[in-house]
């Protein structure tokens, strides 16, 4: 079920004003309760829907960046999602990963055994608001039947595959070649990244560093060719890294050996590339140019916590 046949005007919410995601997740949650095919469902109370999406979103933020958010939960029994919609007078604050705050909020409760339903409704969701005028329409929508309509014309209706660009993390830093690997080291430890990409100045990437590339930054040659260091006691594996490290740049520790996929690949090629090929992380393109990157916990975050 897509955005036209999920969304009815009874399950929108337009210029609403809240204290924060708290309070407006609670509405929410009654609001979603209006779809028919959690009305069907006698057993179902209030109660559960809105545990299950609190319980959810106390795990972490579900909202994506860019100014939208898609709080969810699973439910037994059910027999297809339902949706609701909220347009914020005032974007709030939502934990998002790129700081800003939310002004629209999609829910979505899907059936338990098949949660990447949500993954597809953001996809649509996403695609539709990638136009400005589309958002303009959203941000400034003063009646839900209007925008109802608007989202039942402008809305593919078609059931869309999980990209690359749906589950991508934005760049945490621009790392040019001759960033100092002082301050490399630091992005990766703040934002607890295993692999980070190198860029020219237009977003071309020429390279990643990944932590076992910095291990071995400090390491003597011969240490690469050793089965065991049982015989070694008291070397210090970082002594080099210490003593080279002030001086050096990302471009003196690089590899050019990465992965890179457009940002229209499907779950299907990032997952190969992170579990057959075996990268730490795949790289993810926009006309050539660097826009973001997955990496495993991308994956277990957008998929499989789903």
């Amino acid at each position: 079920m897509m955005l036209k046949e999920g969304l009815a005007p009874d399950r929108i919410l337009v210029g609403v004003e809240v204290k924060d995601k708290w309070d407006l997740l609670e509405r929410m949650a009654a609001l979603v309760l209006k779809s028919p095919v959690l009305a069907c469902l006698p057993d179902l109370g209030p109660a559960t829907v809105h545990d299950a999406i609190i319980a959810r979103e106390r795990e972490v933020s579900t909202a994506v960046g860019d100014g939208c958010a898609f709080p969810h939960a699973r439910v037994a029994g059910l027999g297809a999602p339902a949706l609701c919609l909220a347009i914020l007078r005032s974007p709030i604050d939502f934990d998002a990963p790129d700081g800003k705050p939310v002004g629209i909020v999609c829910m979505v409760i899907v059936p338990e055994d098949n949660p990447t339903i949500t993954l597809k409704v953001m996809a649509e969701l996403s695609t539709l608001l990638l136009s400005r005028s589309n958002r303009r329409f959203f941000i400034h929508a003063d009646n839900p039947k209007r925008l109802c309509a608007f989202i039942a014309e402008h809305a593919t209706g078609q059931d869309l595959p999980i990209m690359a660009k749906d589950i991508m993390r934005d760049r945490y830093a621009d790392i040019h070649p001759e960033t100092p690997l002082a301050l490399v080291t630091k992005v990766m430890q703040q934002y607890r990244i295993e692999a980070i990409a190198v860029i020219e100045h237009d977003a071309t990437l020429v390279g990643q560093i990944t932590c076992d590339e910095l291990f071995q930054f400090g390491m003597p040659n011969f240490f690469t060719q050793l089965r065991t260091i049982s015989f070694i006691r008291e070397f210090d594996p970082f002594e080099r890294y210490f003593k080279h490290a002030q001086n050096a740049a990302a471009k003196d520790v690089m590899s050019e050996h990465f992965s890179a996929l457009a940002e229209d690949a499907t779950l299907l090629e990032v997952v190969f590339e992170l579990a057959v090929r075996r990268f730490p992380v795949v790289h993810v393109l926009r006309d050539g140019r660097h826009v973001g990157a997955i990496d495993r916990n991308a994956v277990l975050k957008y998929v499989i916590n789903f």
